[in-house]
């Protein structure tokens, strides 16, 4: 009975070793920058029309605080800032 309990003990954790290694430790691909067209056609027109009716110089601001609704990452937030106010 003490093998079977060691088994599976040495089984679970080489079971959590490898899932570890996987989620942390694999190849890093390079991403491809992000496009803020398409942030904005996953994020923002689910409930806003296209860009336009506020000030490109206010739109910062509007973004940053959309950011505490939606979940916007860092990437995300500059690609979105770089479509409005280009």
């Amino acid at each position: 009975m003490k093998t079977l309990k060691r088994w599976v003990v040495v089984l679970f954790l080489a079971l959590s070793i490898i899932g570890l290694m996987t989620a942390f430790g694999g190849q890093k691909k390079k991403a491809e920058p992000l496009d803020g067209d398409t942030v904005w056609k996953q994020q923002c027109s689910r409930c806003h029309l296209a860009p336009g009716a506020i000030p490109k110089k206010k739109m910062a601001t509007v973004i940053r605080h959309m950011r505490t609704v939606t979940p916007l990452t860092e990437e995300e937030y500059k690609a979105l800032i770089r479509f409005i106010t280009k």
